[in-house]
């Protein structure tokens, strides 16, 4: 079942956008842009109209989420019993579409589950999933292509991908999601570290333009986020 719509927080390019509830999961993603067919579509239905959730395999005793101050960077942190952990989701500004997803450690020691169902055209097509090494699989159907990179190993699971991983304080896992036309020889994978230095510093470039207005500044400075990240780059519509 979809979360509820307060719940979910939005990642975009400004080419397309996604959504992403509290719980870790993707539940809505359209790529290349926004009005391309959903590959992740839970938020109409149920995971099994595609999603992709990280998050703590043990009970979750607090969330908190926010987004990185002038940005669209979201950061959702984690606490459970064992310890605590940081989720950063963005999507990269001027590439052909990605999503990545840095789980880093706090404290003590957290076991993250990774679920991965991608169903094109809304939910309607399971697509082929091929295994191309013990960190990359592609997933086809017709002229289009999702890439995952993942640090860990995955497994097929009921028609999903899934994998377990812990993460201590200092360490972290990048995954990274990439679209592409399935007839096009695999792109080279691009620099996480480097995308999201890029991506603040994109977001914070347009966001500083706004002019202090008192004691709404900040909010007045997210809503302009928000409108630029729906807003269609290569025509303004």
């Amino acid at each position: 079942m979809a979360a509820l719509i307060e719940d979910y927080a939005l990642l975009g390019n400004c080419q397309t956008a996604a959504l992403v509830a509290r719980d870790g999961s993707l539940d809505w993603l359209c790529f290349p842009r926004f009005d391309s067919t959903a590959c992740f579509a839970a938020l109409l239905g149920s995971e099994e109209h595609g999603r992709w959730k990280i998050a703590p395999r043990a009970e979750v005793i607090a969330v908190e989420r926010r987004y990185r101050e002038g940005t669209l960077i979201l950061e959702t942190v984690f606490e459970t019993r064992d310890g605590r952990a940081m989720l950063i989701d963005f999507m990269p500004m001027n590439t052909s579409g990605h999503v990545v997803r840095m789980v880093v450690g706090l404290s003590g020691q957290v076991e993250f589950g990774v679920d991965l169902a991608i169903r094109f055209d809304y939910g309607s097509s399971v697509p082929w999933v091929e295994r191309k090494d013990a960190h990359t699989l592609t997933a086809v159907a017709g002229p289009e292509m999702l890439v995952l990179h993942s640090p860990v190993a995955l497994h097929p699971q009921d028609h999903h991908t899934a994998s377990q991983f812990q993460v201590g304080e200092g360490e972290r896992k990048v995954f990274i999601l990439a679209y592409q036309p399935s007839f096009e020889p695999l792109r080279a994978q691009i620099d996480a570290d480097h995308a999201l230095e890029a991506t603040a510093a994109y977001w914070r470039e347009f966001s500083d333009r706004c002019p202090d207005v008192g004691p709404w500044t900040g909010q007045v400075k997210r809503s302009l986020i928000t409108l630029k990240a729906m807003t269609y780059a290569p025509t303004g519509g």
